[in-house]
């Protein structure tokens, strides 16, 4: 059912050459989930969608956002940075022209290291990261990282 309303929803809009931009949380149901609903939108037709790393206190997020982040953490309380960079590794090598922006916390990033968090994005071909919650005050060490590895 939930394939059909997407499949309807999608192709819908790619019919009037709208650009959809999907936001999926990793992990959220499970992490098999998250890789088949990745490629199925990609599937469908969609280039870009984003990826949410789950994060405990997402307050930068509104209500949907947060439930999905804490359905996720309920099914595997340490879902990683690694764990949504294999789904990203995988999918890149199935459909290389897609592109998956992450949508992290900045707490996340700073733990796992900022160069460390930009190499592996590098590696997997991440096309670009959101990080809502990160100041312009602290955000020159990011911008350095991302452009040393063309990510946006």
């Amino acid at each position: 059912m939930i394939q059909n309303q997407l499949q309807l929803s999608l192709s819908e809009c790619l019919a009037q050459n709208k650009q959809v931009i999907p936001y999926f949380t990793c992990g959220d149901l499970s992490l098999a989930f998250t890789y088949e609903l990745v490629c199925q939108t990609f599937e469908q037709g969609i280039d870009i969608l984003e990826l949410g790393i789950p994060f405990s206190d997402p307050i930068a997020d509104g209500p949907v956002i947060q439930e999905s982040h804490q359905r996720a953490l309920a099914v595997k309380p340490d879902v990683s940075l690694d764990d949504a960079f294999s789904i990203v590794n995988t999918v890149k090598q199935r459909y290389p022209n897609k592109h998956i922006v992450f949508m992290s916390a900045v707490n996340i990033v700073m733990k796992y290291g900022i160069d460390h968090f930009f190499k592996q994005a590098e590696q997997v071909g991440l096309s670009g990261v959101i990080i809502p919650d990160l100041d312009l005050e602290h955000g020159s060490d990011y911008v350095t990282y991302a452009k040393q590895r063309d990510i946006c």
